[in-house]
């Protein structure tokens, strides 16, 4: 999978950066190993990763990318809402958190 930065600027206000990627792939690359290869590249954890959209075009091979990267996860939780399956995720690994904070 080959990367390339179209656009990255700096936004102080959410403490974050903002990407646009192309990828040149056979299909359609998943968030994970988006995830992990901006991780890589940027050298940041992939929980301070927030990928945006992937959009891709009929009969072509490159992919554009929308991501946000933050300093920390904490950050990220910050400014980012959560969707509805990351929620129920996130119950089913740590049921007991998730009681503790609706008491």
């Amino acid at each position: 999978m080959k990367m390339n930065i179209i656009k990255e600027t700096k936004n102080p206000l959410f403490a974050r950066r903002e990407l646009q990627l192309t990828v040149d792939a056979e299909i359609v690359p998943n968030h994970k190993d988006i995830k992990k290869s901006i991780a890589e590249k940027f050298s940041v954890e992939e929980n301070a990763i927030k990928i945006k959209n992937i959009l891709g075009k009929f009969g072509s091979k490159t992919f554009t990318i929308y991501a946000n990267i933050y300093p920390s996860k904490e950050e990220k939780n910050k400014v980012e809402l959560k969707k509805k399956r990351e929620i129920e995720e996130e119950k089913a690994q740590n049921p007991e958190k998730v009681e503790e904070k609706t008491e």
